[in-house]
């Protein structure tokens, strides 16, 4: 017998846009740093940048793969 899960996060990108990720090396949906924080609920290593108006910006694609890790844990 075998169990499979999958969980599914909708972010609403009230304060997101899409950004040049330099570790990513592409466009990606970036949140600020306090979405990031509060839909994780750790600080891990994400990768980031300085958004338009200055605040700091996540990328989103990092975030969730740090979530999958925490939960393979």
């Amino acid at each position: 017998m075998s169990i499979e899960t999958d969980r599914v996060w909708i972010v609403r990108r009230r304060r997101g846009a899409r950004a040049w990720c330099p570790e990513c090396g592409c466009q990606v949906d970036m949140i600020d740093l306090e979405a990031a924080v509060a839909l994780a609920g750790i600080q891990p290593a994400w990768h980031s940048s300085q958004g338009h108006d200055g605040r700091p910006r996540v990328c989103l694609e990092s975030l969730l793969k740090s979530l999958e890790r925490r939960e393979q844990s």
